[in-house]
C-alpha cells in the first residue's frame, strides 16, 4: 500500500510540475503586458491591428462555431494575453505537423482495408437512408462487412467475463486500446491473463492514454506488465505537450481485439467502476459490442493505425486473418437480455443482416468528421425514431438543429443521459443544452439509478455503437471509433434495452427546466463560450 501511494505521488508530482510550467507560461504572457501598460495608447492601437489579423481569418475558415466562440471570448477577456494564446495553442498551424504524422500512419493502415463496394450498393436497393449512411462511411475508407455475428451485452460486468473468457482462448495475440487503465480487480484479471498468454507465445499490444489514466494505474502495474513481454504503449505523453494545445487530443477508443477473429468496443473501459464494483456515481450503466467474423480486420486495422502513430514499427501482412464466409450468420443476445431471442438462442437473419461497419475518427482528419456526421445522418434519415443514450449532451448547432428539426417533423427523438454526474460541470452544460431540445419536442430522460456511460444511437433501420460521446471533445479533439450497422437483430436487442433503461429514468420538462436554481442558471451562462473544451 505505501509503494502505491509513493508512486501516486510520484505521478503527482510529474503532472504538478507540467501543470506549472502551463501557469508560468501563461503568468509571463501577463508580466509583459502589465510591463509594457505605459505605453498603452500605442499598445491599443497594436492589440486592435493584431486582433484583426489573427481573428478575421479565423471568423473565416470552415472551424466550428464554439470553437470560434471560445477563442473570441478568451480574447475579450484577455485582450492580449488572450491573442498570444491563440497563436500558441489556437491557431490552425498548431500542431499541423503532428496531426499530420498520425493521420499518414492511420491513413497507411486504412488503405489495408478490402473494400467492396456490392455490399454497400446492395443496401441501396433495401433502404436508401441507410445506404446514404454506409456509402459516407465506405467513402473515408471503411468497408461495410458481411458473415459478422454481433452480442450485445447490456453491462459492463457483463462484457468483461466474455471479454477473459475470449482473451483466455488466444492463440496468436490480443490488442487492448483503453482511455483508461484503473488498478483494482478489473485490471488485476486481465493481467493475470494477459501474462500467462505472453508465456504461453501470445503476442499482447496495450495501449493506454496518458492523460485518461492519469492517477488510475501505478507505475509498478505497467512494469510488471512490460517485464513479461507485453508490449505498452502510453499515449501522447503529457509531458511532451505542456506547452501546446496537443496534451488536449486524446485517444479514447476502446478495443480488445482476439487474434483478429473477436473483438469488443463500447463504452467500458478496464477500470472496476466500469463493472460495477465500486462505483462512486451510483449504478455504472455501460454497454459493450462483441463482433466475429470478417469485420474484426477493421478493428485490428485501427488498432495498429493507433500502435503505429505512436511510433511503432508495424508489419501488417502478419494480422492479415483469413475467414471463411459462413452462410446464415446469427446474432444473439448477451446473458441477461431478453427480447426476441432469448439469452444463447439464435434468430434467423432477414434483410439488412449480417451487415456491419466499424470505422474510427479523430482530430487529425480535420474537415471531415465521421462521429459527428454519421451521427447527423442516422438523424436526418429518421423517419419513425432516434433514440440516443450519452453521459454527455453538449451537441454543436449542427446537430442541436438536426434533433430538433427530426422532432418537428414527426419524428419520435428521445435521449437518456446520467441522474448522478461524474463531473458538475459538464452536467451544468448538459442541463443547458436541455432547453431548446425540450422547448421543440425532443424527450430527455435522466437515469436515476446512477451514471449512464453508454453510447449508442439508433434509429428505425440502423444503429451505432461505440466510444463516442454527444461532445465537442469526441466530436473534434478525440481519437474515437464505432461500430455502425443496419443488422434489424440488433436493434431488437437496442430497443429492449433502451425500453428497460426507460423505466428506470426520470422525464425532463420544459417548465422543469426553466425553473432550475438561479446559480446553476448563472454558472450556465458563464460555461456556455467554454463548451468545446468540455
Amino acid at each position: 500500500m505505501v509503494k502505491r501511494l509513493h508512486r501516486y505521488l510520484r505521478q503527482f508530482i510529474r503532472y504538478a510540475i507540467i501543470l506549472t510550467l502551463v501557469i508560468a507560461q501563461i503568468a509571463l504572457v501577463f508580466f509583459l503586458a502589465y510591463y509594457l501598460r505605459q505605453h498603452s495608447l500605442y499598445i491599443y492601437i497594436a492589440v486592435e491591428v493584431i486582433s484583426l489579423i489573427i481573428f478575421l481569418p479565423m471568423i473565416s475558415d470552415n472551424r466550428n462555431a464554439s470553437y470560434k466562440l471560445y477563442w473570441l471570448t478568451v480574447a475579450l477577456l484577455l485582450p492580449v494575453t488572450g491573442q498570444v494564446m491563440y497563436v500558441l495553442w489556437g491557431m490552425r498551424h498548431v500542431n499541423r505537423k503532428e496531426h499530420a504524422r498520425i493521420q499518414a500512419h492511420i491513413d497507411e493502415a486504412c488503405q489495408k482495408q478490402i473494400l467492396r463496394p456490392e455490399l454497400v450498393e446492395k443496401l441501396a436497393q433495401t433502404n436508401r437512408g441507410a445506404w446514404k449512411i454506409s456509402n459516407f462511411l465506405f467513402h473515408q475508407g471503411y468497408p461495410m462487412y458481411e458473415a459478422s455475428d454481433m452480442e450485445y451485452f447490456t453491462l459492463g460486468e457483463k462484457a468483461f467475463k466474455d471479454m477473459i473468457e475470449e482473451m483466455d482462448r488466444a492463440r496468436d495475440f490480443i490488442f487492448m486500446s483503453f482511455f483508461t487503465i484503473r488498478d483494482g480487480e478489473v485490471l488485476s484479471h486481465i493481467c493475470r491473463v494477459l501474462e500467462r498468454k505472453v508465456r504461453s507465445g501470445v503476442e499482447v499490444k496495450l495501449i493506454y492514454d496518458d492523460a485518461g489514466s492519469v492517477f488510475q494505474v501505478s507505475d509498478t502495474t505497467v512494469h510488471e506488465l512490460s517485464s513479461v513481454g507485453v508490449e505498452i504503449v502510453k499515449f501522447n505523453p503529457v509531458e511532451n505537450g505542456f506547452n501546446r494545445f496537443f496534451f488536449n487530443h486524446r485517444t479514447h477508443q476502446k478495443l480488445v481485439d482476439i487474434d483478429g477473429r473477436i473483438a469488443y468496443t463500447g463504452g467500458i473501459n478496464a477500470s472496476d467502476r466500469y463493472a460495477n464494483i465500486n462505483s462512486p456515481f451510483g449504478h455504472w450503466k455501460d454497454v459493450a459490442l462483441k463482433v466475429r467474423g470478417e469485420a474484426v480486420y477493421s478493428f485490428t486495422l485501427i488498432f495498429l493505425g493507433m500502435w503505429a502513430a505512436s511510433g511503432k514499427t508495424v508489419d501488417y501482412g502478419r494480422y492479415r486473418v483469413e475467414l471463411p464466409r459462413v452462410e446464415g450468420e446469427t446474432v444473439s443476445g448477451a446473458d441477461g437480455m431478453s427480447g426476441s431471442c432469448k439469452p444463447g438462442e439464435t434468430a434467423e437473419i432477414e434483410g439488412d443482416a449480417k451487415l456491419c461497419q466499424p470505422f474510427a475518427d479523430g482530430p487529425s482528419k480535420d474537415v471531415v468528421n465521421n462521429a459527428l456526421d454519421a451521427y447527423r445522418l442516422m438523424v436526418h434519415e429518421a423517419t419513425e425514431r432516434v433514440y440516443i443514450t450519452t453521459p454527455y449532451l453538449i451537441v454543436d448547432d449542427t446537430l442541436r438543429d438536426a434533433l430538433i428539426l427530426a422532432a418537428q417533423s414527426g419524428v419520435d427523438v428521445k435521449i437518456i443521459t446520467p441522474g448522478i454526474p461524474d463531473k458538475k460541470r459538464v452536467k451544468l452544460i448538459t442541463e443547458y443544452h436541455y432547453g431548446e431540445l425540450l422547448r421543440h419536442g425532443v424527450e430527455i430522460y435522466e437515469y436515476t439509478p446512477g451514471f449512464i456511460h453508454q453510447k449508442v444511437v439508433f434509429n428505425e433501420f440502423s444503429s451505432l455503437i461505440g466510444t463516442i460521446n454527444m461532445d465537442f471533445r469526441s466530436f473534434y479533439l478525440h481519437y474515437e471509433m464505432g461500430v455502425w450497422s443496419p443488422d434489424r437483430e440488433l436493434l431488437k436487442f437496442l430497443e429492449k434495452d433502451f425500453e428497460e433503461t426507460l423505466l428506470k429514468c426520470r422525464k425532463i420538462t420544459y417548465d422543469e427546466w426553466m425553473k432550475r436554481p438561479l446559480g446553476d442558471k448563472l454558472s450556465q451562462y458563464v460555461l456556455y463560450p467554454f463548451r468545446c473544451q468540455f
